[in-house]
């Protein structure tokens, strides 16, 4: 999509509200606009993330999400990660790869281009061909492609005409409408009102936001005891770690090779062993990896506020014979080194976590990610200065939670200590 041009944009002028794309984004029902598929990345009217305010991308990718599902959703935002990962290998560079340059339009049926009527659809019209046509009423269908046309007529009651395929129920296309017509942030946040009331009462039960904004560094050790496939012990360590901000991170640990630390200066890692560094660059990577992880896990559920957070209230579920609501977060195509996922388990009565399932996206860093989700108990919850944190982190191999992998021990908590910089500077 090298080729694109957005009147916008390209002046500089602030993004317009969704409902009010007019004729940059919204065409007639038959447009042959609609039609027009193509695998290849190149010009194309529709309104592209890049030209999105954070509120519209939410929207956007909301909606996206109400369409497919969660195996879909996935899929559609692993393609358009994939765009980085093109750039970054691609020694004769042919196309403009650009995570943030497809294109959402919107269709109606009759009448002008320009105006959204009782259809609407708003697609992403490269690759993975998210296209759907909603209807305030009892049918939709998806639209013709090129190269492998699919037609379908759904009940939105449940039934569909075609066996397999997409399960569209009368409430996912309600919201896709409601999107379509209204302008798309306001339909998002209709959508994750209930979301972010929990995660409002999540971070109420862990100390507050007002806590974290305060937070300038923070001391901890971790213990990691792994076990066998018969539950036996089978290994153990204990590191130091260092937080302070932005972003920094110092991790101090005996390894077999002797005293190792790793450190992240908020721009670059370094690793030394046995006080002589080491340059490899899965060590580095390993350093860096370590900054960005704890980072992030003592930071929630706080960082879940952070722009570019996709928050999803995936309704309530029983939790080892207690009620807790699941609330998903997935990330906008752009945020963050990673396509991650995680679902928390929160309990209802006290905000608090209490496990959590991820699956973190593998190859990017070294030993991380893979075909089966992570899953974890949090346990033990104590006072920590202005925090309530957990200090017992049980993971299990298998989805029955029988088999334990290994559990994290935290303790010797600090918090604003006042940490000298010297500390994360490398040798």
């Amino acid at each position: 999509m090298g080729g694109l041009e957005w009147p916008h944009a390209r002046r500089g002028r602030r993004v317009p509200p969704l409902c009010r794309l007019g004729s940059l984004a919204a065409f007639t029902i038959d447009s042959p606009e609609r039609l027009d598929w193509h695998f290849i990345p190149r010009g194309r009217a529709g309104l592209p993330l890049k030209a999105m305010d954070d509120r519209q991308r939410a929207a956007a990718q909301a909606l996206l999400r109400a369409a497919l599902s969660d195996v879909g959703y996935r899929k559609a935002i692993d393609i358009m990660r994939l765009e980085e990962v093109l750039r970054a290998i691609e020694k004769v560079r042919r196309f403009d790869r650009d995570p943030d340059n497809y294109a959402w339009s919107v269709f109606r049926e009759g009448g002008e281009a320009g105006r959204l009527d009782s259809w609407g659809r708003i697609r992403d019209r490269r690759r993975h061909r998210a296209g759907r046509l909603i209807r305030a009423g009892d049918h939709a269908t998806t639209a013709p492609m090129r190269h492998r046309t699919r037609h379908r007529r759904d009940n939105m009651r449940g039934r569909s005409e075609r066996s397999g395929g997409w399960g569209w129920s009368a409430a996912a296309a309600s919201l896709a409408l409601l999107v379509a017509v209204t302008g798309l942030a306001g339909a998002a946040q209709a959508q994750d009102a209930r979301g972010q009331a929990l995660l409002d009462k999540v971070i109420a039960a862990h100390g507050g936001m007002q806590a974290w904004q305060s937070l300038e560094d923070l001391t901890f050790t971790l213990t990691l005891i792994g076990f066998g496939p018969q539950g036996e012990e089978a290994a153990a360590s204990k590191s130091l770690y260092y937080l302070k901000r932005p972003g920094k991170a110092r991790v101090e640990s005996i390894t077999g090779k002797g005293v190792q630390v790793e450190g992240f200066d908020g721009e670059k890692p370094w690793v030394t062993v046995n006080g002589k560094p080491d340059a490899g660059d899965e060590a580095l990577r390993g350093a860096h990896f370590q900054a960005v992880n704890w980072w992030y896990w003592m930071g929630v559920p706080f960082k879940l506020k952070d722009p570019g957070v996709i928050l999803t209230h995936k309704g309530p579920v029983s939790f080892r014979g207690k009620p807790v609501e699941i609330l998903e977060a997935t990330f906008q195509p752009g945020v963050g080194r990673t396509s991650d996922h995680f679902a928390y388990s929160i309990d209802p009565q006290t905000g608090r976590i209490v496990f959590v399932e991820f699956q973190l996206q593998p190859g990017v860093w070294p030993g991380v990610g893979g075909p089966e989700p992570f899953r974890s108990a949090w346990l033990d919850y104590k006072q920590v200065g202005p925090f309530s944190m957990h200090t017992r982190r049980v993971f299990y191999r298998d989805a029955k939670l029988k088999n334990r992998a290994f559990v994290l021990l935290f303790g010797d908590f600090q918090v604003n200590t006042g940490l000298d910089d010297r500390l994360f500077k490398g040798p």
